[in-house]
């Protein structure tokens, strides 16, 4: 039985057309609040295709209810009922915007998911379909971002950002929309025509006029360009084979990755940052040095790497699931670990990598990678931030008049040992395990230096206060490692 394709919504209307389908949703109250109470969920993020129709939501009270029946159920609903809480004319503009369609018993059936993605709306394809027979994806199926694995992406990205944005695999361009901010330009691109549409009728449904949609393979459609922000969300699943555009990364989840990270610096400005939420993997060497590797010598000269963790996949497990998943034979999951294991895969590690382009010759590019399962992207810009200011040729003399304080949450473990008959000093350790996990080895100097690093005094001042001469540089370099680690701020 081949597959149902829903139809495109319709990007013709102009401005005036949009605002008017903008004010349906608004004055309705259809909020992530008021769908969350419908359907008994404390973040919209918690929907999931299986079990979002698995009971009755009740009645329709309000339009708020009729929309959320219609575009994140999606089960159709009676003309009638529907009347009976959205004015005639607002049904009309939805289905003048193609994005309802009539059904043969009377009924109107979303062609779409729509829903609230912070202050935006955002239009993507449906996960099931309005009969509530099986549904299964098509090749260029544009994801909705109001899954779990989405909403990761939305939460790490950074806000505000000034400047060209480019948001590569975009699928519906919530993530440049979110982060727009002062943005002089946006382009969204993507692989395929379909997503195009969606992102084209999103940034005018959410009225941006600075938008520009590119449709080609990564960086193809904006070739000759430079950008200040590119963030990306790319396919990269692990699968035995192609499934879909949006979620196939080859056999070892990196296919497409790669070359992203890899081209990444041309199009970026000095300055300039690439942000990608992916699934990298730790072979003979960690995914960050791998990520060095794969860089030429001119781009490992001014781009900075930062790699940090939220979760670690066993890769036995996670390809035996991904087998069941696609109904392939056992021998398929042994042939797929089979080369795997041949290519030193060690470890499957999802997290966000940063490209940095270095915006002055007077500093040293960093290499850092942090376990941070709870990290936000606040965390995630101090590290970089951080980083950034310690490679600074002359950190430690610029840092001789700023007090220095210790962030809470730090711990310093003292690890002793029996020996010639009495208990002796073996490791002294400072342990974190938030925003990133921290085991460190110190030295008794930096042991006692920390509880002094409580805002009174200056780093010239605490390096002065040694027994014996540390240059500003070395100390800088002991600042440098307590910052990045999340352990002290520079005030």
């Amino acid at each position: 039985m081949p597959i149902h394709v829903p139809p495109v919504p319709n990007t013709a209307p102009d401005a005036t057309a949009f605002a008017a389908v903008r004010r349906i949703f608004d004055s309705a109250g259809f909020t992530e609040a008021a769908i969350c109470e419908r359907l008994s969920l404390s973040q919209l993020a918690e929907v999931e295709a299986a079990v979002v129709r698995a009971k009755d939501s009740g009645p329709l009270r309000n339009a708020s209810d009729a929309l959320t029946r219609l575009f994140v159920e999606g089960w159709p609903v009676k003309r009638n009922d529907l009347e009976a809480v959205l004015a005639a004319e607002s049904i009309q503009h939805l289905q003048d915007f193609t994005l309802l369609e009539p059904r043969g018993d009377d009924s109107l059936a979303a062609t779409v998911s729509l829903y609230p993605i912070e202050h935006l709306f955002i239009v993507s394809d449906r996960y099931n379909n309005a009969d509530g027979s099986p549904f299964e994806i098509w090749d260029d199926f544009v994801y909705p971002c109001l899954f779990i694995t989405t909403r990761k992406f939305i939460e790490t990205l950074p806000r505000q950002a000034t400047g060209d944005v480019l948001d590569l695999c975009a699928g519906t361009g919530v993530g440049a929309m979110l982060i727009a901010g002062q943005s002089k330009h946006i382009v969204g691109a993507d692989l395929t025509k379909r997503c195009g549409i969606f992102m084209e009728f999103n940034a005018k449904l959410n009225g941006f006029d600075n938008f520009e949609t590119a449709i080609g393979d990564l960086y193809a459609p904006v070739a000759g360009r430079q950008f200040d922000t590119i963030i990306v969300h790319p396919p990269y699943q692990p699968v035995l084979e192609h499934i879909a555009t949006f979620n196939s990364g080859g056999a070892d989840g990196e296919h497409i990755t790669r070359r992203i990270i890899t081209e990444a610096p041309k199009y970026l400005k000095p300055g300039g940052r690439l942000y990608c939420l992916c699934q990298l993997t730790d072979r003979d060497h960690p995914a960050e040095l791998r990520i060095r590797n794969w860089l030429s010598d001119a781009d490992n000269a001014e781009v900075d790497v930062a790699f940090v963790v939220y979760k670690h996949h066993d890769i036995g497990r996670y390809t035996a699931i991904e087998t069941l998943q696609e109904r392939k034979p056992h021998a398929a999951w042994q042939s797929w670990m089979e080369a795997l294991t041949t290519n030193g895969v060690k470890d499957m590690v999802y997290g966000t990598v940063v490209l940095q382009k270095s915006a002055s010759p007077l500093r040293s590019t960093f290499t850092a990678r942090r376990e941070g399962p709870s990290a936000t992207v606040e965390d995630l810009m101090a590290l970089l931030d951080a980083e950034t200011r310690a490679t600074a040729w002359d950190f430690g003399a610029s840092i001789e008049n700023r007090k220095i304080r210790a962030l809470p949450g730090s711990t310093m473990r003292v690890v002793h040992k029996p020996g010639d008959g009495k208990w002796e000093t073996e490791k002294l350790e400072l342990v974190r395990e938030s925003p990133f996990k921290v085991l460190l080895q110190i030295d008794p100097v930096t042991a006692n230096l920390l509880p002094q690093m409580d805002g009174t005094r200056t780093c010239g001042e605490l390096r002065q206060s040694l027994p014996f001469a540390v240059p500003p540089e070395q100390f800088g370099s002991l600042v440098r490692m307590l910052m990045s680690h999340r352990v002290v701020v520079l005030e």
